[in-house]
């Protein structure tokens, strides 16, 4: 939780801790068994990624984006949609959207669209959308069921 209090609004601090090491700690903490934990980790990639394009790549270089897709699984809706929302972020690049889409996060994504919690399927609409800007993954979305299930939501 420091590590997220030291990189919120913060390039400087954000650069150290990604310079120290933090990300592969980070990693690891969120294939742990406590939801508490995922819910730190997510926090603190959230705000590591958040505005820096660097760091998001050295997160997709690293190949730790796969984490954060084992998430969308849990069983947590409150982790489920920070793990939606670092997506989001990760979306707005567009380097990024294609390893986002090339690891599976769409199907996963259109599945949240089913939830009963509102805010899961809003943050999963928001990131879908974010990755629709690219074509190759409008067919992807599409295919995968995420036009219908959006109607239906």
């Amino acid at each position: 939780m420091a590590l997220g209090t030291l990189a919120f609004q913060n390039d400087d601090n954000k650069n150290q801790i990604v310079e120290c090491k933090a990300l592969p700690t980070l990693v690891l903490m969120l294939r742990s068994e406590d939801i508490t934990i995922h819910y730190v980790a997510v926090d603190v990639i959230r705000k590591l990624v958040n505005s820096s394009p660097n760091i998001k790549k050295e997160v997709l270089l690293a190949r730790d984006l796969q984490p954060v897709l084992c998430l969308l699984s849990s069983r947590c809706s409150e982790i489920q949609t920070m793990a939606a929302f670092l997506l989001c972020q990760f979306a707005t690049d567009s380097d990024c959207k294609v390893h986002v889409s090339q690891r599976g996060a769409i199907p996963l994504l259109v599945d949240l669209l089913k939830s009963p919690n509102a805010l899961l399927q809003e943050v999963s609409t928001f990131a879908l959308w974010r990755l629709a800007k690219d074509s190759h993954n409008q067919a992807s979305i599409a295919h995968n069921g995420g036009i219908e299930t959006a109607k239906s939501s």
